[in-house]
């Protein structure tokens, strides 16, 4: 575009593009106003055009070979600069058109009737055309009202499409709305695709948007759309239309194959790298993922939504960049939804959800002192579905906090049965981070063990150091006042990642379990196994308790025997057993008993 350009001719332009509609596939809509046109005026060709900066462009042709003309050679180009129709009887006795080369040559046109387009109050941006190769003698003010008539239902179409239903307001990019209707209208017909996928940027979780919105307020948000608009349009092609579906979910359709969108997708994460800074200078990293899917005909615009976000999803779990959605995501996705949705009804039932018990040995003694309650789900479509599966799936939701107290009720009711038998027995039970954050959590344990007649000393709850990282203050505060009412604190996985020796004396903790990766590899690697020696004597310095998770045999039990772990849980031990099976397991495990010493096998 020439720079020189009037200041009006800039504006025209960039009303037109702010439609996005240049090189965009035909539509049902401009395409019955076209036939129409033709049929009614008795016309060989009618047009829908849009005037660009040096091109004249056709949204819809009737009897028309080409998708575009120069603009130096547009009858349209006159049209509109008109405030009413242009109507030329005859081209060849025009002195403005008699030497131009669509009159010379093909199509030959003799007869051109337009109304212009115009939109925003007042701009131009491209006419709707009748053209014939032969002359006329008039064209009567009944055929100028209709083709007036025509022209506004077209006028009417394209304002929706630049009004604030189709617009986003943050950042003036088409919005969910307008990426549906597209998305409809280009893939209505096979003859008219020329996109061949959908990509789909999310820029971050909308959990996290929602932290920003309150930590920083809803303008830095905005901001942060804005910026992220920036980086993703000056990566992208000239062509590529950008939409904005979601809060941070950004969308484009692409022409080129898989290839292309790949390439554009990894372009756009890469874009996000580095942080934003926000208002105030504030950096905010987030972390991109994309998602593709491959443009069916027709393509239901909520299904490719649905999987857009599912590809981008999975690609985040994965800490993958971009990922295709395909048929086994679908699957997966499909499950994952039926096990959300069954998790509530699941815990009402009495037949669903039950608890295992998994032995733990002192190792001075051989006794068996302590258990840890495992959750199980027998699903009635599903089977048995493990808590690997199901309770990541619940922790993103407030479902987990159902689960916690339902795991915990249970728990503490068997607890009470097993009081006068086994009177000393402690049981372990799983939380999770946001349970360390709940106002009424403290409070329903004393609940809990108060009207079952259970001493705080009997129940241990489990969470991981990755847990209380993410919210230190206030899961501190949880776990200290759990630790006066009497409950004993464990530290879950340590060694798995999140670990850090240093930091050992500030965890508000009881126990220490060492995770069973570290544990298992202490036979094989003397590093590990220097790692566990050296983490079981801080830990027993700084007054922790130490058990070891996944002791598989008889080496492994004899090894932490004599390097004073305190007590050691796995499949050696005991797989996890059933409130019953677990009662005969206890009641033949209360006397010492005679182990193999290292080496020996079982």
């Amino acid at each position: 575009m020439d720079s020189r350009q009037p200041q009006s001719e800039l504006l025209r332009l960039e009303v037109l593009r702010s439609l996005r509609l240049l090189d965009t596939p035909a539509e049902g809509f401009y395409d019955n106003i076209t036939d129409l046109a033709a049929n009614v005026f008795s016309v060989r060709s009618a047009l829908i055009t849009f005037v660009d900066a040096d091109r004249q462009w056709f949204k819809s042709r009737h009897g028309f070979g080409r998708d575009e003309t120069p603009r130096s050679v547009s009858f349209c180009s006159h049209a509109i600069r008109e405030s009413g129709l242009t109507i030329v009887l005859d081209a060849s006795k025009d002195i403005r058109f008699s030497s131009n080369p669509l009159v010379l040559g093909d199509p030959g046109i003799r007869f051109y009737a337009a109304a212009p387009l115009v939109i925003n109050g007042g701009v131009a941006v491209g006419t709707l055309c009748l053209i014939d190769d032969l002359p006329r003698s008039d064209f009567s003010p009944k055929e100028q009202s209709m083709l007036w008539a025509l022209a506004q239902a077209v006028i009417e179409r394209l304002g929706a499409l630049s009004s604030l239903a189709y617009s986003d307001e943050a950042t003036t990019l088409p919005n969910l709305a307008r990426f549906n209707l597209d998305v409809a209208a280009f893939t209505a017909s096979s003859a008219q695709v020329k996109f061949t996928h959908a990509v789909m940027i999310d820029i971050c979780p909308l959990e996290y948007v929602n932290r920003m919105v309150v930590a920083l307020g809803v303008e830095t948000t905005v901001h942060a759309a804005i910026l992220t608009t920036e980086r993703l349009s000056a990566v992208l092609p000239r062509g590529i239309t950008l939409y904005r579906v979601g809060y941070a979910r950004y969308a484009f359709l692409v022409k080129s194959g898989l290839e292309t969108a790949c390439l554009l997708a990894e372009r756009c994460v890469a874009s996000h790298a580095s942080a934003l800074h926000l208002n105030r200078s504030i950096p905010v990293e987030v972390i991109s993922s994309a998602g593709i899917a491959a443009l069916a005909v027709p393509t239901d615009p909520a299904r490719l939504l649905g999987a857009l976000i599912t590809a981008a999803d999975a690609a985040r779990e994965s800490s993958a960049a971009v990922l295709l959605y395909d048929d086994e995501m679908k699957r997966s996705r499909e499950r994952a939804f039926l096990i959300l949705n069954s998790i509530k009804s699941g815990l009402r039932c009495k037949n669903q959800f039950y608890l295992v018990f998994q032995p733990r040995l002192r190792l001075s003694d051989n006794a068996c002192v302590s258990a840890e309650a495992l959750l199980r789900w027998h699903h009635p479509q599903l089977g048995e579905i493990s808590p690997v599966e199901f309770i990541p799936i619940a922790e993103q939701t407030l479902l987990i906090a159902l689960v916690t107290d339902w795991v915990l009720e249970e728990a503490i009711r068997h607890l009470a049965g097993w009081r006068d038998t086994f009177p000393g027995l402690l049981i372990s039970v799983n939380i999770a981070a946001s349970d360390l954050c709940r106002t009424d959590f403290v409070g329903n344990i004393r609940t809990l063990l108060s009207r079952n007649g259970v001493p705080a000393s009997c129940l241990e709850l489990e969470v991981t150091e990755g847990a209380i990282v993410q919210s230190p203050e206030v899961a501190a505060a949880t776990l200290e006042s759990l630790r006066k009412l009497g409950v004993s604190i464990a530290i879950d996985d340590f060694g798995s990642g999140f670990s850090n020796l240093t930091q050992l004396h500030k965890l508000p903790a009881d126990v220490l379990k060492i995770d069973r990766t570290l544990v298992s590899s202490m036979q094989d690697d003397s590093r590990d196994r220097l790692i566990v020696h050296s983490t079981m004597q801080l830990a027993h310095d700084l007054g922790y308790k130490v058990v070891a998770e996944g002791v598989e045999n008889a080496d492994l039990y004899a090894m932490l025997a004599a390097s004073r772990c305190d007590e050691a849980q796995g499949y050696f031990v005991s797989r996890p057993l059933r409130n019953h099976v677990f009662e005969e397991w206890v009641r033949m495990h209360t006397r010492t008993l005679i182990w193999p010493t290292l080496g020996e096998k079982r």
